[in-house]
């Protein structure tokens, strides 16, 4: 059986280790060729080893694995290996030593004995290890299994059924079964982004289009002047760390758990905002360990189930959002009175009993001031004063962020509450693979919750919110309001914001972010082509009203991962894993995690099962 997996990262790697490990546990005398073909490292792009080693991952060492353990309900057998931490412990030096050629060796060698198992590691070395998983893997086969890499880039799978023709730019293979286990693809420019492009060229102004920040050269950005950054995700952190840190500055600790910067003189001044205009929440210090995570009391299948039942089999989306915000509320409590040292059972009964949490908390003694506010949450400027220093606002929210998640993401009132969504995140993907929202609601979901997850739940670690407060003390960044919109002006770039009072001039534009997944933007070549053809093909709903939207999204049977074609029927045999389904399915960017039955883990041996049976 000749099995191509399109894609070498976590996700490909996952799918080849449950077919040769299924393989070998079957006795199975048949043959089993695997080819893994990504056109950039084993590992993927995201976590390749030549970036700059100042660019972090945003899960902690001993949350992240590669291997298939016993936790998993699945229908192949585990095999139990290192997870991230444990392999940084024991593994990683002699893997280092041994391959020097590897991408600056020394530095992650060096890195190694600075890590615990609470700590983010550079994003690299996960590359390193996952080049160490893929030896291993090979070691895995028996003798009737093989497994290649081939860094070659994919461009065409033609044929109405197996086999396969998979064309890449060097060769063509045959193929029994493909997975495609692609990553975040390039899009092509909106009009917006075309429009800055041009006028860019046009006035020699400077203009970085939303890539993937560790591939940009921020050369063409000039020290000492104003540069506007747009976005305030994940991509955000990186960038500021290249445009300063990268360029000779240095972090210095204080006493009090905060920073202090020293500027090299290389830097810009960096405008930095968004449409939201706040930074994502800092990581709460790690506090759960292998196989920890919070069980929910509200936002539970059977509760699910049951308003689905009363409502046509569908749910509106504010009771949707009412059972994830009522378990939140309800950590945030726990946690609070656990740090007051007040009778905490009591309190969990008087929560549970009630659907007003917050009311439940007054009568049970909580002042105002210490209510839970998922409004201000969503916006904490939502009652801030026109006349405001914002500047002196934003130092003041970000060092309250700072210190809440200090104490934790299991105990921090809000970091702890914060945390719990990534423990529940199977709940809401049940929620939306069931088909349980009607099309509003899930529109609505798309619009307001996705957001306010990526902003409490995704953030960056607790260190980047640190540096951050501290660029803006030593006025090197500047955070702007919400509301940032952009324009060309008289040979310049003119932000503003939902602050009236202000405007800020730049002569360079950073789009600090990605792209969205969007199959009819992607640029990349396999995606352009199977477009076309009609093997891919993308979500649609029809509202009441009968107007129809699109997420963009690659849209395969939720059951078997099989894409689904133009004409809506199985592709048989072709596979999509992963980040193209964003928003069709929910939540895939992620790496797996060890001990918590891992969603991840679980997909990719149900895939391995299907092409083996």
């Amino acid at each position: 059986m000749n099995i191509v997996i399109v894609g070498a990262g976590p996700r490909g790697l996952a799918v080849a280790e449950r077919l040769l490990t299924k393989h070998t546990a079957e006795n199975r005398t048949d043959a089993l060729d695997i080819k893994m073909i990504d056109p950039t490292v084993l590992g993927g792009r995201v976590w390749n080893p030549s970036q700059d080693t100042l660019l972090l991952m945003n899960t902690v060492v001993q949350q992240l694995t590669l291997f298939a353990d016993d936790s998993v309900n699945m229908e192949g057998p585990s095999w139990d290996g290192p997870n991230f931490y444990d392999w940084i412990k024991h593994n990683g030096a002699d893997f280092l030593q041994a391959h020097p050629e590897i991408p600056q060796a020394s530095a992650y060698l060096a890195e190694l004995s600075t890590l615990n198992k609470n700590s983010f590691s550079s994003r690299g070395l996960f590359g390193v290890y996952a080049a160490w998983f893929y030896i291993e893997l090979q070691a895995h086969a028996d003798e009737t299994s093989t497994l290649s890499f081939i860094r070659d880039t994919v461009t065409d799978i033609t044929g109405e059924q197996a086999p396969y023709t998979v064309t890449t730019d060097d060769a063509s293979y045959s193929a029994d079964a493909i997975v495609m286990a692609l990553g975040h693809a390039d899009d092509t420019l909106n009009p917006e982004e075309t429009s800055f492009k041009e006028y860019a060229a046009a006035n020699g102004l400077t203009y970085v289009e939303p890539v993937h920040p560790a591939e940009v050269d921020l050369t063409v950005v000039p020290a000492k002047e104003n540069v506007i950054v747009r976005g305030l995700g994940l991509s955000f952190f990186d960038y500021i760390i290249q445009l300063t840190q990268e360029r000779g500055g240095q972090f210095i600790a204080n006493a009090d758990g905060l920073l202090t910067y020293e500027p090299s003189g290389n830097e810009p001044h960096i405008l930095a905002g968004s449409r939201h205009g706040f930074p994502l929440h800092a990581r709460g210090l790690n506090q759960k360990e292998y196989g920890d995570g919070y069980l929910p009391h509200f936002l539970t299948k059977e509760n699910i189930d049951k308003l689905a039942t009363q409502t046509s089999g569908k749910l509106a989306y504010n009771d949707f959002k009412h059972l994830v915000v009522n378990d939140m509320t309800y950590k945030y409590y726990i946690n609070l009175a656990t740090e007051r040292k007040l009778d905490v059972t009591a309190l969990s009964t008087a929560l549970l009993a009630s659907d007003d949490l917050n009311h439940a908390a007054k009568d049970f003694g909580f002042a105002d001031a210490d209510l839970y506010d998922f409004a201000w949450i969503s916006n904490p400027a939502k009652d801030l004063p026109a006349d405001a220093d914002y500047r002196q606002f934003m130092i003041d929210y970000l060092k309250w962020d700072i210190a809440d998640a200090a104490k934790g993401n299991q105990w921090a009132p809000y970091a702890g509450s914060f945390d719990i969504l990534r423990d529940i995140r199977d709940t809401i993907r049940y929620t939306i693979e069931m088909g349980l929202l009607s099309n509003e609601a899930y529109l609505q979901f798309l619009k307001e919750f996705n957001p306010i997850s990526v902003m409490v739940s995704v953030g960056p670690p607790r260190l980047r919110i640190q540096q951050i407060e501290a660029l803006i003390e030593a006025n090197v960044l500047e955070i702007m309001p919400g509301g940032l919109h952009v324009t060309p002006v008289d040979g310049h770039f003119v932000a503003t914001t939902n602050r009236k009072d202000a405007t800020w001039t730049a002569d360079t534009v950073v789009e600090a972010r990605l792209g969205p997944v969007n199959l009819q933007a992607s640029l990349n070549p396999l995606q352009v082509n199977l477009r076309a053809t009609g093997m891919m093909s993308t979500d649609s709903y029809t509202l009441a009203d009968g107007e129809t939207f699109s997420t963009g999204a690659t849209i395969m049977d939720r059951a078997n991962f099989e894409l689904i074609n133009a004409n809506g029927s199985r592709q048989k045999s072709v596979y999509s894993f992963g980040i193209p389904a964003e928003s069709y399915t929910w939540f895939t960017t992620f790496i797996s995690r060890p001990g918590v039955n891992d969603k991840s883990v679980r997909d990719a041996d149900k895939i391995a099962s299907l092409i083996m049976n």
